[in-house]
């Protein structure tokens, strides 16, 4: 009988759990047509009644149209119960396939709703989702690498606390 340990630790999660570098991380390499690199800017949050908004701008330099993949993954805040070295720290909650045009803006913009923010509490007695209370980190890039760099690296990061939001490249 093997016991497994890594829990929701698997794929690009064990592995920024880690910190251990790979060769093509999760979303390696999505972008179509030719070699220019994809900038992701102007980051907004948009809070309304029943979903939140995220949303930022892709743009290239290259010489024709591709096509990119961004992906949000977000950051649940410490509130959340349970064994924190089993935790992830940063989870895939959405990605899109877009056009962008050489020296032209694309928007991409990601819709998360309660559950999106939720855990599941399989405390005794509960067996639901429940809505994380604290704050959140959500970042955008081409790859689970991009999107999630080291704490000294820089990233496209939105905070999202309590129906606010701010945000800033760091």
């Amino acid at each position: 009988l093997r016991v497994l340990s890594e829990k929701a630790l698997v794929g690009y999660r064990w592995y920024h759990a880690n910190h251990r570098e790979v060769s093509f991380p999760f979303g390696f390499g999505l972008f179509a047509y030719g070699s220019a690199q994809v900038t992701y800017s102007a980051p907004r949050v948009v809070v309304h009644a029943s979903r939140i908004t995220i949303s930022c701008e892709l743009s290239h330099s290259g010489p024709r149209v591709g096509r990119d993949v961004p992906q949000l993954y977000l950051s649940f805040p410490a509130t959340v119960p349970g064994d924190a070295s089993s935790k992830p720290e940063w989870v895939l909650k959405g990605f899109a396939k877009v056009e962008v045009v050489p020296n032209k803006a694309t928007q991409v913009s990601f819709e998360l709703f309660e559950r999106d923010l939720s855990y599941w509490d399989d405390s005794p007695g509960m067996s639901r989702w429940v809505c994380a209370a604290g704050l959140f980190h959500a970042c955008i890039g081409s790859n689970a690498r991009d999107a999630v760099p080291p704490p000294q690296g820089r990233r496209l990061r939105r905070l999202l606390q309590n129906g606010t939001s701010s945000s800033s490249i760091a």
